[in-house]
C-alpha cells in the first residue's frame, strides 16, 4: 500500500530539490577552480601561449635590429611583474582577481574590477582571433571569406572551455613535442639555407641609442609577456598553487629565448628595413627556405604551429573571460556562457577593425599603453590595498 502524505511534505520536497539544485549549480560554479592541472601543464600552456602568436606577429617597429634587446629587457620587467602577481594571489589563496578584489574593495568596487577584467580578456580575445584571422585571409586562403576562419575558431574555443580546463591542459601537453621540435627545427634550417641568412644585418648594435630599445620592449611588455596576467587567474586551478610563479617564471625565461632566436632568424633573413615592413615576417622567412629541389615550401609546418598556438592563446582568455562573467553576473553554472561570449568575441574581431594595418597601429601604439594598466598597475593597486588593509587590522587588534 502507499504510505499516505502527511501535510507539508510536498514543501519539504520542493526545499529539498531547491538545495540540491543550488548545490549543484555552486559545484558548477567552483568546478573552473578545482585543482585539475599539474605543474607541467601550466608551464606548456604558459609557453604556448607566450609565443602561440608573438613569434607571427613579433613586432620590431622602434628597436628595428636591435629587438632582440627589448625581447630581453620586456622579459625581465615581466619577471618583476611576476613577483606582484603572485605575492597578490598568495594573500588570497584559492581564488581569482575576480574574487579577492571584492575583499579587497567591497561589492561595488570589486565588482567594477571585475567588469574591466571581463572586458580586457573579451577584447583580447578578439585580438587574438583577428591575427590568426588575418594570418590566413591575407596569406594562405585569401578567397575564403574571413568570417569562416572566424567563426571555426570561436565555435572550437566556446567547445573546449566549456569542456574545462583539464582538456585544454591535455592539449597543450600533447603539442608539445611538435613545438618543442617545430620550432628549432625551422630555425635551423633557415641558417642552414645557402646564401639565405646575413649575420651583418644585427649590426651596428644601438645605432639610435637605447630609446628606441626601450620603446619597443614596453610594447613587448604589453604583447606577449604582460598577457600571461592571465594566468593569475588560472593558478588556482593548479596542483599546487604556492608554485605557480616560479613555474610561470619558466615559461617566461623559455619564452624570450624562443622569441629572441626567432628574431634574429628573420632579422637575418630578411633585413631590418623588410622586418618592419611585412606583416607576417616570420612566414616570409619560412617561405624562403630552400635545401637542394626536394626541401622547400615547408611554411605548412609554421601554420600549424601558429594555428595551434593561436588556438591555445584563445582558448584561455576565453575561459578568463567565462570566469569573469561568472563572478560579475553572480551566475551558477558558467558553461552556458561560453558560447553568447564566443559570439561576442567574433563580432568585435570582424568590427573592430577595418583591415589588417589598422589592426597592427592599433596593436602598436593603443595597446601598449593601455594593457599595462589592466596587466601590472591594477594588480599593484590591489596588492599595495590589500598589504595596507591587512596592517590596519592588524594595528587594530
Amino acid at each position: 500500500m502507499l504510505a499516505a502524505r502527511r501535510p507539508g511534505d510536498e514543501g519539504l520536497e520542493l526545499c529539498e530539490d531547491s538545495e540540491a539544485e543550488e548545490d549543484e549549480g555552486k559545484g558548477r560554479r567552483e568546478e573552473m577552480a578545482q585543482p585539475r592541472i599539474s605543474g607541467f601543464q601550466f608551464v606548456t600552456l604558459a609557453f604556448w601561449y607566450t609565443v602561440g602568436t608573438s613569434t607571427l606577429l613579433l613586432p620590431a617597429n622602434y628597436g628595428r635590429q636591435d629587438t632582440w634587446l627589448s625581447i630581453l629587457i620586456a622579459a625581465a620587467a615581466a619577471l618583476l611583474a611576476l613577483v606582484v602577481w603572485f605575492s597578490l594571489g598568495g594573500r588570497f589563496p584559492g581564488k581569482t582577481p575576480f574574487g579577492y578584489a571584492k575583499d579587497i574593495f567591497g561589492p561595488v568596487f570589486g565588482t567594477l574590477i571585475g567588469v574591466v577584467y571581463l572586458l580586457y580578456f573579451t577584447h583580447l580575445s578578439s585580438l587574438v582571433l583577428r591575427n590568426v584571422t588575418e594570418m590566413y585571409a591575407t596569406s594562405i586562403l585569401t578567397r575564403t571569406p574571413p568570417v569562416v576562419f572566424v567563426g571555426t575558431m570561436a565555435l572550437l574555443s566556446a567547445w573546449i572551455v566549456r569542456a574545462g580546463l583539464e582538456p585544454l591542459a591535455r592539449t597543450g601537453e600533447l603539442l608539445v613535442p611538435f613545438l618543442g621540435i617545430g620550432m628549432p627545427v625551422l630555425i635551423a634550417l633557415a641558417f642552414a639555407t645557402p646564401g639565405l641568412t646575413h649575420f651583418e644585418f644585427l649590426l651596428p648594435v644601438l645605432e639610435r641609442g637605447m630609446t628606441p630599445v626601450l620603446r619597443q620592449a614596453l610594447c613587448l611588455l604589453a604583447f606577449p609577456f604582460g598577457e600571461l596576467v592571465v594566468f593569475l587567474f588560472i593558478a588556482p586551478a593548479t596542483a599546487h598553487p604556492e608554485r605557480a610563479g616560479r613555474l610561470l617564471a619558466v615559461a617566461v625565461v623559455a619564452g624570450a629565448a624562443a622569441l629572441v632566436f626567432v628574431f634574429i632568424r628573420n632579422l637575418v633573413t630578411v633585413g631590418p628595413n623588410e622586418l618592419v615592413r611585412l606583416s607576417f615576417p616570420s612566414l616570409t622567412t619560412i617561405r624562403e627556405i630552400m635545401l637542394g629541389q626536394f626541401l622547400q615550401r615547408i611554411e605548412v609546418l609554421g601554420i600549424l604551429q601558429w594555428t595551434a598556438g593561436s588556438f591555445v592563446k584563445l582558448a584561455l582568455t576565453h575561459y578568463a573571460a567565462v570566469l569573469g562573467a561568472v563572478e560579475v553576473f553572480s551566475l551558477e553554472d558558467p558553461r552556458p556562457v561560453a558560447v553568447p561570449l564566443a559570439f561576442l568575441i567574433s563580432v568585435l574581431c570582424i568590427a573592430g577593425y577595418n583591415n589588417l594595418p589598422e589592426m597592427v597601429e592599433f596593436a602598436a601604439r593603443a595597446f601598449p599603453i593601455y594593457a599595462p594598466v589592466v596587466q601590472i598597475v591594477l594588480p599593484l593597486v590591489m596588492l599595495v590595498a590589500s598589504w595596507l588593509r591587512g596592517r590596519t587590522a592588524k594595528q587594530g587588534t
